[in-house]
Formats: structure tokens, C-alpha cells, sequence
């Protein structure tokens, strides 16, 4: 059975930035490359790639927003709030019903 990893933001950030060379970051993409040998299935929460595509788009990289549709993360995790929890309710101004 395949194990699971979540991939946050500041990894997929090291991942799919080719101008990164520190060492923390060779690290990050030599352990992301060795997940699918390892039997390891990555997913992206869908708020994590909203969080990368915003601040690529702020900033005015699209050949970055083109690599991370690139990256071999194709399993995503659809956010499932929806808005329906207490914050979310008293900033849209909402009661709960």
C-alpha cells in the first residue's frame, strides 16, 4: 500500500524553483524526486496551490506557474469548508442555518 505524503507550500516552492541552490533546497528536490521510487503517493492540498499560484501571479512569475503545472504532483485534495465554519460565517457576515 502506497503511503501518503501532503505537500505544503514552502516545499512545493523548493521544488519547482530552479534558481534555488541552497543546500536545504537540494535536499528538498533529491527527497521529492526519491518519493515514487519509495512507494510514496504526493498530494496537494487545493489551498496550497492556490497559496504558490497567488503569489506567483503577485509577482509576475508565469513561467513558474507554468513549471508547477509541471511538477509530478497531480493528486490534489479539493478544500472542503466551503465557508461553513464560525469564522468564515462572521467575516462573510453570515448566521448559521
Amino acid at each position: 500500500m502506497s503511503q501518503v505524503v501532503l505537500l505544503d507550500s514552502g516545499p512545493l516552492g523548493m521544488v519547482t524553483n530552479p534558481k534555488a541552490s541552497s543546500i536545504e533546497v537540494q535536499e528538498c528536490k533529491l527527497w521529492f524526486n526519491t518519493l515514487p521510487q519509495r512507494n510514496y503517493t504526493v498530494m496537494l492540498p487545493e489551498i496550497t496551490d492556490y497559496e504558490v499560484r497567488r503569489e506567483l501571479l503577485r509577482v509576475g512569475k508565469i513561467k513558474s506557474i507554468r513549471r508547477r503545472f509541471a511538477t509530478e504532483v497531480t493528486n490534489s485534495i479539493p478544500s472542503t469548508n466551503n465557508g461553513n465554519n464560525a469564522f468564515s460565517r462572521s467575516v462573510m457576515g453570515r448566521s448559521k442555518t
